[in-house]
Formats: structure tokens, C-alpha cells, sequence
């Protein structure tokens, strides 16, 4: 062969081989295009049993639905017809109560009429009484029935006996009390007798301010002279959301009740002149904070009556106060009573039975001392200044101690004046007549900043002096103790 043919010969062998390669490619492509179209087909069942499927679980879903809404309409329908009987439930007995309303205001309306009649008939007992005074057995004779009446009706009744004999204040310098009005007599004497059997846990605590320390004196200890009557509390802890409150306020007061729980009220906040209005309790060795008063006050006074507590005027940062406010124990919550005619700081608070309580000199405005007494009724919230002119021997005029005597008096005792003189000077003071008379002396010159406890005849009182007075209501003779065991 020779070079042509040879060029020839590879090209055909080069063609054959292309047309080989070609041909297994071509084979290789139709067999992947049948194996594509198996996939294709095999996906289309696929695809079609998935819709089936899930053309399956959508009948299902849809027949769930609408079970559902079927069973909430037939719920909501039982929500509406209990509903709607439960409404008319409330209707029937609304209908009901209306009806006993209708009944109880018609009795009221009767209540009120029988109310009128009786006030109808005290105006024309008054006429009587003005016109003819020594009819005094008749007029004792319709106490009695009224008291039955009192008991009946409530308090408005009584707060309008009680206003209707109103007390007639005068100066008067006699040693006896003038009661001329024994109407009212009645009513104040048996208060009385009721809040001098009131001091039955014979403890006095004097707590030292700006630390957790308080002295104590168990008054039947003092009784027994081989015994020490005094001790020392220390609280262990304050409990406040004021993270300010760590120790005893300075120019607090404290109120032992006659169940023996001790309240510390007021005073000012560490290390600066700024009035708190504060209520602790102390229960065991910790004080336990409670109702805060409406305004914050120091060198206020206060005094514990049936349940409560009231606490009227003091000082805050800007000037002497003449607000007065009640704390209901039980509730403990304060009510705003109405405000005192002259405000006043430095006095004293005593209360006269159940229904009077008399504010006593102390100092008003630019620091002048007061001469002037207020009486407080309770039943009418109404404070008014007694026409009575102490006398010049009356000594210091501020932090005097004061406390019912008897049904007929009230002991004022010791104080201080502008100048930090102690005075020992005591006097008695008749609150119905409006006289003076003056007593036997303290053994020692002190103030006095909390209320003094009555125990077996017996005045107690805790001094500035760290004595303890005791005024003997029968001997009228003062004696005080001190601790002699230290």
C-alpha cells in the first residue's frame, strides 16, 4: 500500500470508531431517556397517590371542622341557655330583694317618723326643763326611758341626747363639781366608769429614742420591795418597707392599750428635723409596722379609747398642727376627724370617759405657750375652746402630764416651760364645771410625753426624770420609783 491508501485506510478506521462511539452514546442516551420516562411515570404515581392522600386528609380535616363548629354551636347554645337562667335566676331574686328593699325602706320611713316624734318630744321636754328647773326628779325619770330608746335607736340618737344637753362650761373655783345638767351626767359617769376599769396589764414603757431600747416597770412587781420592777426591752428587729426605720423615733409617742399592745406613733426621721408619720407595733421584741397616719407629725399628743386611737396637732417641718385623726385598731386604718380651733404642739391628750377628750395648753405658733383648753366630743367630731382661765400657779405650760382623777376631776401634773424649767406644781381640773383647784406637789419636777396608766387607785406615770409618779387618787399623795438595783 502505499502512502494514500494508508491516510485513507485510518481515516476510515478513524471514522468506523466515531460511528462505534456515537452509537453506544446514542444507545446510552435513549437508555437513560427510558429510564427518565420510567422515573416520570413512577413520580406521577407518586405524585398522584400523594394527592390522594392528601385530597384525604383534607376530607378529613374539613369533617373534623365542621364536627367542631357543629359541637360549639350546640355548646354555645347550652352556655346561652344556662346563661339565660342563670339571668333570669338573677332577676327573681333581684325582683326579691327589691321587694324586701321596698319593705325595709318603708320600715325606715316608719323608723324615721317614731325619730322625728322623739325629737319632737325632747324639744318639748327642753321648753319644760328651761321653764322649770326644779322639776330635776322628772327630768331623771325620762333619762331612763331614753336610755331604753338609746339602746333602740343607736348612735344618732345618742349623739342628739348628747347635743341636746350640752355641757355649759364656766369658771368656777369651787372644790365640788356644779352638775346641773343631769341628763348628760348619766351618760359621761357611766363612760367613765367604764374606761377606769380599762388598765387591767399594769405595764409602763418608756422607750429610748434613737435606739432599740425601751424601760420597762411591771407595776405589780413594784408592789413586792424584794422585787426589781424594772427591765430593759431590746427590739431585734424593725419591720418596714422604710429601709430609713432602724431605730426608735426621736419625739414619738407611745399608747399601751388596756390589752397590753404597745404602738410607738410619729416623731421624725434619723438625723434630720422632718416629720414621719410612722405607726409601729410591738409584738415580743420586734416592731411590726402598720397604717401609716394621714399626716406626719412630733411632739403630738395621743390617747387610747375603746379600740382606738387618736392623736391630735404636734409640728411637722413648717409649722404647729391642728389636724387630729383616729386609728381604728382593729381595722387598722386612720380616719380624718375634724381639725382642732387652735393648733398646738408640746400637750397633753386626756381623755374623760368613753365620750370627751380634752387637749391641754402646750404651744402654738412663733413658740408661745398656750393657757387654753379643747374639748373634743367624740359622737359630734366637733372640738371646741372651754371660756376657763387657769391660774398663775399653774407652773410650766408645756409636756404636762394629765389624766382622769375621777368621775369628777382630771389631774394635771408637772411640765416645763420656754426657759427647760421643771415644774412640780399639780392641779385638778373639773372638766363639767370648768374649776380649778390645786393638788399636792410632785416628789420630783419632771414633763411627761405619754399617757400615764390607771391601776389600783393609783395614777402611773412615766417621767422625763427616769422615775416612775404615782399619784395615790384616795391619800392624793405622789411618791415615785426608781431603779435602785443598778
Amino acid at each position: 500500500m502505499d502512502t494514500e491508501d494508508l491516510k485513507d485506510l485510518k481515516e476510515i478506521n478513524y471514522i468506523n470508531k466515531y460511528q462505534q462511539d456515537f452509537a453506544k452514546s446514542v444507545e446510552l442516551a435513549l437508555k437513560n431517556a427510558y429510564n427518565a420516562k420510567e422515573n416520570i411515570e413512577k413520580n406521577k404515581i407518586f405524585v398522584k397517590d400523594k394527592f390522594k392522600e392528601f385530597k384525604g386528609h383534607l376530607e378529613n380535616a374539613f369533617n373534623e371542622i365542621s364536627l367542631t363548629l357543629n359541637n360549639a354551636k350546640e355548646g354555645y347554645n347550652e352556655q346561652l341557655l344556662h346563661k339565660r337562667m342563670v339571668i333570669e335566676d338573677v332577676l327573681t331574686k333581684s325582683e326579691e330583694n327589691l321587694d324586701k328593699l321596698i319593705k325595709r325602706l318603708n320600715e325606715l320611713k316608719e323608723y324615721k317618723e317614731q325619730n322625728i316624734a322623739i325629737e319632737d318630744q325632747l324639744i318639748l321636754l327642753r321648753k319644760t326643763v328651761s321653764s322649770e328647773v326644779g322639776k330635776v326628779a322628772e327630768v331623771n325619770s325620762v333619762v331612763n326611758e331614753a336610755d331604753l330608746i338609746v339602746d333602740y335607736s343607736g348612735e344618732r340618737l345618742l349623739a342628739l341626747l348628747h347635743t341636746f344637753f350640752k355641757l355649759n362650761i364656766k369658771q368656777e373655783t369651787v372644790n365640788e363639781p356644779n352638775y346641773t345638767l343631769p341628763r348628760l351626767e348619766k351618760t359621761i359617769l357611766r363612760s367613765i366608769d367604764k374606761t377606769i376599769k380599762a388598765s387591767n396589764e399594769p405595764l409602763l414603757l418608756k422607750f429610748k429614742w434613737d435606739t432599740l431600747q425601751a424601760e420597762c416597770f411591771n407595776i405589780k412587781q413594784s408592789l413586792n420591795p424584794r422585787t426589781n420592777p424594772f427591765s430593759t426591752l431590746t427590739i431585734t428587729k424593725i419591720i418596714s418597707n422604710n429601709p430609713s426605720y432602724t431605730q426608735i423615733p426621736k419625739f414619738s409617742k407611745t399608747i399601751i392599750t388596756n390589752t397590753n399592745k404597745v404602738y410607738i406613733i410619729g416623731g421624725i426621721k434619723p438625723n434630720a428635723l422632718t416629720s414621719i408619720n410612722s405607726l409601729f407595733e410591738l409584738e415580743d421584741t420586734q416592731l411590726i409596722e402598720r397604717a401609716s397616719m394621714l399626716y406626719g407629725r412630733y411632739h403630738h399628743a395621743a390617747a387610747y379609747i375603746s379600740n382606738s386611737i387618736y392623736v391630735c396637732g404636734g409640728s411637722d417641718q413648717l409649722s404647729v398642727l391642728g389636724s387630729s385623726e383616729r386609728y381604728d385598731i382593729i381595722r387598722d386604718k386612720w380616719v380624718e376627724l375634724r381639725r382642732m380651733v387652735i393648733g398646738r404642739s408640746c400637750h397633753s391628750l386626756c381623755m374623760f370617759g368613753e365620750l370627751l377628750m380634752f387637749a391641754i395648753f402646750g404651744q402654738g405658733d412663733d413658740n408661745k405657750l398656750l393657757n387654753t383648753i379643747e374639748r373634743y366630743e367624740i359622737l359630734n367630731n366637733l372640738w371646741q375652746v372651754l371660756d376657763v382661765t387657769p391660774p398663775n400657779t399653774l407652773g410650766g405650760l408645756k409636756h404636762k402630764g394629765s389624766y382622769m382623777e375621777s368621775k369628777s376631776w382630771i389631774l394635771i401634773f408637772g411640765g416645763t416651760n420656754h426657759n427647760n424649767k421643771y415644774y412640780k406644781e399639780v392641779h385638778l381640773f373639773n372638766p363639767i364645771s370648768g374649776g380649778f383647784k390645786p393638788s399636792n406637789e410632785l416628789s420630783h419636777s419632771t414633763i411627761f410625753r405619754n399617757q400615764p396608766i390607771w391601776y389600783n387607785g393609783k395614777i402611773y406615770a412615766y417621767g422625763d426624770d427616769d422615775y416612775v409618779h404615782s399619784f395615790d387618787c384616795k391619800e392624793q399623795v405622789w411618791t415615785h420609783s426608781y431603779n435602785k438595783f443598778t
